[in-house]
């Protein structure tokens, strides 16, 4: 199942990339940690198969909706133990509801 592995790789990735809700849009460290995540996330997803301009719209889709769906440090550590899921915890959920959203990024 591509998806899930495209689900997971693109988690890994997100781990690192958190720092507080309330600073992410301003500071200039978190935007370029943003881009960062998105430039390694959409290479390791285009060396997948997956087309470039579409592996970087996905990686690009879920952290957006990542930092947008999860604004506290605690729910951003919850979800990172969490797979999408959309009969799972209500964390699972939510991140479910973020994959689901980009999901059109991985058609064909």
């Amino acid at each position: 199942m591509r998806q899930a592995g495209l689900f997971t790789g693109a988690l890994v990735f997100a781990f690192s990339f958190f720092v507080s809700a309330s600073s992410w849009a301003t500071s200039p460290a978190q935007e370029a940690a943003r881009r960062a995540y998105i430039d390694r996330c959409g290479a390791s997803l285009h060396a997948q198969g997956l087309p470039e301009e579409k592996a970087q719209g996905y990686c690009r889709c879920i952290i957006d909706g990542q930092t947008k769906e999860f604004r506290t440090e605690e729910e951003w550590t919850t979800m990172m133990r969490s797979e999408p899921n959309p009969k799972g915890s209500e964390i699972a959920q939510r991140l479910y509801g973020v994959f689901l959203n980009c999901q059109h990024w991985l058609s064909n």
